[in-house]
């Protein structure tokens, strides 16, 4: 991780876009994150701040004579103990917002399935997903099944691994657009996601059949870094921003206020500031 730590408040124009509501949920669910992942960083070297002018003053030395002017400068060039014991730890934490991002994702296509249903639930045409007579019995409207129908596939849906959501998707005309030259940036990232939930991070098989020109060997840790945080977060933002232009077009779905143009400076702001220091 890098040595460096930056403030969480930003002055940044407060734009907003029209979006769907799943894609909605996800730049919202994307701030959250962003928003945990500086004030975990922050927490830790303004505590180390703390200590050190309070002992500053214990020695009886006045705290504007300090060489730090603040945590950022004291984590930079001569970081505290807790600072160190964060960064000690730094891969399984960004193993975690990785994870949570690209889980983030995919719940936004399982969510714009569902909107997407519900406006054309014809798409729904073939024998799948079945309902039984008792079931089927049970409800007193036609809107009644057909909700429960959607319902049954999304939740279904909701369990499947990416590439057989994306192959669902493009069966039924329901686009999943990466952002252009990014389809391999897409493939590692969700090939990354996995092995962190089912091998500890370590690259397997399946890593390595999906991923052209891997960097990592069999069994070797998929090593982070705080820019690919950033990155897997820009990478996946711009699809979500494609793919909901498109899907809200074709399919006139209903579309909400957004300041997703705000958490899209954010992160660039925040990439490019890691990539300069790190």
């Amino acid at each position: 991780m890098s040595d460096r730590v930056f403030p969480l408040a930003r002055n940044v124009p407060k734009s907003k876009r029209k979006v769907s509501s799943a894609a909605k949920a996800y730049f919202v669910a994307l701030e959250h994150d962003l928003t945990l992942f500086h004030l975990t960083i922050v927490s830790a070297a303004k505590f180390d701040y703390a200590t050190f002018i309070a002992q500053y003053a214990l020695d009886g030395k006045d705290a504007k004579d300090s060489p730090y002017a603040d945590h950022l400068a004291l984590a930079h060039d001569d970081p505290g103990p807790t600072t160190i014991e964060f960064r000690k730890h730094s891969q399984q934490f960004l193993e975690m917002f990785l994870a949570r991002t690209v889980d983030n994702f995919q719940c936004y296509i399982v969510d714009l399935v569902r909107e997407v249903l519900h406006l054309k639930p014809e798409i729904l045409t073939n024998s799948q997903p079945s309902i039984s007579m008792e079931t089927l019995l049970n409800f007193s409207s036609k809107e009644e099944v057909v909700h429960h129908v959607i319902e049954k596939k999304v939740n279904s849906l909701a369990y499947q691994g990416f590439n057989e959501l994306q192959d669902w998707c493009t069966e039924r005309g329901i686009p999943i657009i990466p952002p252009a030259g990014k389809q391999y940036d897409l493939a590692e990232i969700i090939a990354t996601r996995n092995i962190i939930v089912h091998n500890r991070g370590l690259v397997d098989e399946k890593y390595l059949k999906v991923v052209t020109n891997p960097s990592f060997k069999l069994g070797e840790c998929r090593s982070l870094e705080s820019t690919d945080f950033y990155d897997v977060s820009l990478v996946m933002g711009d699809c979500v921003r494609a793919t909901d232009l498109a899907a809200v077009r074709k399919f006139k779905i209903p579309v909400v206020s957004c300041k997703e143009q705000r958490i899209h400076r954010l992160l660039r702001e925040d990439h490019d500031n890691q990539s300069t220091h790190s």
